[in-house]
C-alpha cells in the first residue's frame, strides 16, 4: 500500500483551500523588536484586508513614523494613531485606548472592496 500518493493529495487539498478561503486569525504571537534592540512580545490578529498588533488585553499597537518605536494607538476620528504610551511600559491607567479598536467597519468594507475588485 503506497501512501504517498494519498499524503500528497491530502497536503495539496489543504494548501488548495486555504488559498480559496479567507481565515479570521486572532492572537498570533509575534516579536517586534524596537529601535533600541529590545523585543516586544505582542500579538496580531485579522484577516488578508486588515491586521493589526496588540498586547494581551487587545489594546492596539502601532509603530511610529517618528521614532520607530511601537506605541499604543489611540483613536483620531476614525483612525489610529500612535498615542504618548509606548507598547514596551505599563499603561497607565484613564488613557484614552480602547481594546480592541481596529479600524472602522466603514474602513474595513472599503479596504475589502478594493482587495475584490483587483481580481
Amino acid at each position: 500500500m503506497n501512501l504517498i500518493p494519498k499524503i500528497t493529495n491530502y497536503i495539496f487539498l489543504i494548501i488548495l483551500s486555504t488559498c480559496l478561503f479567507s481565515a479570521y486569525l486572532t492572537n498570533i504571537s509575534v516579536v517586534l523588536i524596537q529601535p533600541d534592540n529590545s523585543e516586544l512580545h505582542c500579538f496580531t490578529s485579522g484577516d488578508e484586508y486588515y491586521s493589526w498588533l496588540h498586547d494581551g488585553n487587545g489594546f492596539p499597537i502601532i509603530q511610529s513614523q517618528l521614532d520607530g518605536f511601537y506605541y499604543y494607538g489611540e483613536r483620531l476620528e476614525d483612525k489610529l494613531a500612535p498615542s504618548l504610551n509606548r507598547a514596551d511600559k505599563i499603561l497607565p491607567r484613564n488613557q484614552n485606548i480602547e481594546n480592541w479598536s481596529g479600524i472602522t467597519r466603514e474602513n474595513y468594507l472599503n479596504r475589502r472592496k478594493r482587495y475584490t475588485n483587483k481580481i
